[in-house]
């Protein structure tokens, strides 16, 4: 028996958020679609009928804007035609129907949508309503075992607004550096790889300082380049080498805070 969430909320209420984190926690049971992202009802057909019957997930999460009872029972309806199209396999239809409905609160979500897109969503967020299904009424026409769960919008951290604006991750990479290691080849010779001077700067930090703040001192500079960690790997390969390998990273966050406590820029700044 399968189960879809069809997550209903505004923009910015964090229903992506959630799906990325369910999806990577249960990756081998899970599945996001993102109906914004395809566009095309074929492709919901389409997504169910390979994700659920051909890879064998156990839940689909769909995303995207269904906010009116109408679109809400197309989906639903697209879903009971997938059923009918595999009658032959009990286990590889939908039984189980879980709206996942985020509490309409406008300004978080405002907040959150700074910068998700080239385009916000600041409109939608301000105007929209949310149809909540009748359970009820559903069961009338659709032969589901339906639940609702409810969430609450939570405000993403500024510093999280700042990756966004900037297009950051969590974790800023340099390139990595060899620390020395060893090569094969298929006569089973081996040989020495020499090591590489350590890389002692983060480019895209770099880049971005130029942006915000050109004229910064050298020695704020090097305050800064204290929160940097170096990252230690191993990488080995098919003939039995073997290299040592090396990255500068930085959390994002931690960088924030830096530029933050510094006054480099300030929490008001990053609406701009």
């Amino acid at each position: 028996m399968k189960t879809v969430e069809i997550l209903i909320a505004l923009p910015g209420s964090g229903k992506t958020t959630y799906s990325h984190k369910k999806q990577t926690d249960h990756k081998e049971k899970i599945r996001h679609f993102d109906l914004d992202q395809f566009n095309s009802k074929t492709n919901l057909y389409r997504h169910l009928d390979n994700e659920l019957y051909y890879r064998g997930i156990d839940t689909l999460i769909i995303d995207g804007l269904i906010l009116n009872a109408e679109f809400q029972n197309e989906i639903l309806t697209f879903i009971n035609n997938y059923n009918k199209s595999k009658v032959r396999d009990v286990r590889t239809k939908v039984s189980n129907i879980k709206f996942i409905i985020w509490e309409i609160d406008r300004e978080p979500c405002l907040h959150n949508d700074l910068f998700r897109r080239n385009e916000n969503s600041s409109i939608t967020i301000k105007n929209a309503n949310v149809n909540i299904p009748n359970i009820e009424e559903l069961k009338k026409d659709f032969d589901f075992n339906f639940s609702i769960e409810y969430k609450k919008v939570e405000r993403k951290p500024n510093w999280q607004i700042f990756a966004d604006k900037y297009s950051l991750s969590g974790v800023i990479e340099s390139e990595s550096w060899s620390n020395g290691g060893t090569w094969g080849n298929w006569k089973g010779g081996r040989g020495i790889i020499d090591a590489d001077n350590p890389i002692t700067t983060i480019i895209i930090i770099d880049d971005l300082l130029l942006k915000i703040d050109p004229n910064m001192s050298f020695l704020l500079y090097k305050k800064l380049e204290k929160l940097y960690e170096i990252d230690e790997y191993y990488e080995s390969e098919y003939y039995g080498g073997g290299n040592n390998k090396a990255k500068l990273t930085c959390s994002t966050e931690k960088l924030y805070n830096f530029l933050i406590e510094y006054k480099i820029i300030t929490a008001d700044s990053l609406k701009n």
